[in-house]
């Protein structure tokens, strides 16, 4: 059986530089033995480059919820954003912190107001944003009683708490395990 002549990388390297339309990419290192070769037309080139294709729609849909006690929307969001980056990004609110990514450190967790009246934590770096259309949370923000000019007047018994007993580390995950604590 024959073996496939695999260029060396400084033969790859001056074949890329010979290859003036397309993208030449060598795998041998990776063990697959074999060269690959992208070639893009002139044609297909401006096609891609093309003002439509640069600038693609995402699609959004309107959002409304009560946070803190305020009436938030309705404001389009786009489908599919976390929680956590609507609450920087469209009402900063940065006192939620992003931690694993996965729901597991709770560095992310608001309160969720229910129907009943009854509070639940919930992550917000793994629910969608549009999960919480028409429903009530309560950030750390939220939590502490303000007055008229939103300079903190009381702390909840919580935050009262990991302040005496010095519950918390660097501070990070704080905002969210107050409000893991209160449920």
């Amino acid at each position: 059986m024959a073996k496939k002549h695999v260029p060396f990388l400084s033969e790859a390297r001056s074949l890329k530089t010979r290859n003036r339309i397309g993208h030449q990419a060598d795998c041998s290192e990776s063990g697959h033995g074999f060269r690959t070769e992208f070639f893009i037309t002139p044609q297909k080139r401006k096609r891609l480059m093309s003002d439509e294709t640069m600038t693609a729609e995402i699609e959004k849909r309107p959002l409304s919820m009560t946070v803190n006690g305020k009436e938030v929307g309705p404001i389009d969001v786009p489908v599919g954003m976390p929680m956590i980056d609507f609450l920087h990004h469209y009402l900063n609110l940065t006192g939620t912190h992003f931690g694993c990514g996965q729901g597991v450190c709770h560095a992310c967790t608001v309160l969720e107001v229910q129907p009943d009246g009854r509070l639940v934590d919930t992550r917000t770096c793994i629910a969608n944003a549009h999960a919480f259309n028409g429903k009530t949370i309560i950030t750390i923000e939220g939590q502490a009683k303000t007055d008229a000019e939103g300079n903190v007047t009381e702390l909840t018994p919580i935050q009262k708490a990991f302040i005496e007993h010095f519950s918390f580390q660097c501070g990070y995950c704080t905002s969210g395990f107050v409000a893991g604590a209160t449920v």
